[in-house]
């Protein structure tokens, strides 16, 4: 229990949570997924690392496509798809949630940035 405790000295990274909220547009009635569709739910701290090129490996090893990873203390609702952060001006969207151990402590994200995705 102990390895799951995170200390506030880890967490060094300003991290935005924005949630998808479905968009059309009025004219054409298609999906929009420009920055409008995104709402902010909150503003919390993280570790945001860039992943090393073994676990860049291992994670298209395991069918993800991700550049970073990012550790929060436990919450609900980050779900694949329709969350995204914000770091430093980077947009993060999630591809992979691991709640660490099962214990609603903290959470892993495997994510992937937009200029990977071409946004």
């Amino acid at each position: 229990m102990a390895d799951l405790v995170t200390k506030a000295a880890e967490l060094r990274d300003r991290v935005t949570i924005q949630h998808y909220i479905e968009n059309q547009s009025q004219t054409t009635g298609e999906l929009t997924y420009d920055d409008s569709a995104w709402a902010t739910e909150a503003e919390t701290w993280g570790d945001v690392q860039t992943l090393s090129g073994r676990d860049y490996v291992l994670a298209q090893q395991s069918g993800y496509v991700a550049s970073h990873r990012a550790r929060l203390r436990y919450r609900v609702g980050i779900n694949i798809k329709t969350t995204r952060f914000i770091v430093k001006g980077v947009k993060l969207y999630v591809v992979h949630v691991n709640n660490e151990g099962g214990r609603n402590a903290r959470l892993e994200c495997l994510c992937r940035s937009a200029e990977t995705m071409g946004v």
